[in-house]
């Protein structure tokens, strides 16, 4: 079996026609759980039990993520972070210590990238953030 290489990295884009969220992929695992784990601020006990499912990694990524004024959704996936802000916050105040956050995860530096709306929203997504 050959063994494979990733360079730790993080990509940082926008969702083009959400601008509430930010996604944040990541070439290490963010997540035990296969599928997307959702958690809704603020943090409770119901979410530290969901956060079981997703291991010690993901929880606090979610936890931690959800202290923070105006995050008011977090979405885990294996490789992803997706971060939702509540209207009335800015991206330019929260996206550092955001990454800050994610980042404070993995033991080694990662290589950072950050793509402007390079990721597109499902329709169905974009038709619901248009009606609202």
């Amino acid at each position: 079996m050959t063994k494979v290489f990733v360079t730790p990295r993080i990509v940082f884009c926008s969702l083009r026609g959400l601008p509430d969220r930010r996604e944040f992929n990541v070439t290490l695992a963010v997540s035990n759980f296969p599928h997307d784990s959702i958690f809704h601020g603020p943090w409770r006990d119901s979410s530290e039990q969901a956060g079981g499912k997703v291991g010690e990694r993901g929880a606090r990524i979610a936890r931690n993520l959800l202290t923070l004024p105006g995050v008011i959704r977090v979405i885990l996936a294996p490789h992803r972070v997706e971060v939702e802000l509540g209207r009335a916050f800015s991206w330019q105040e929260l996206a550092g210590p955001i990454m800050e956050i994610i980042l404070g995860e993995f033991p080694n530096p990662l290589e950072v990238l950050i793509q402007k709306e390079t990721a597109s929203a499902p329709p169905a997504q974009r038709q619901r953030w248009q009606e609202a």
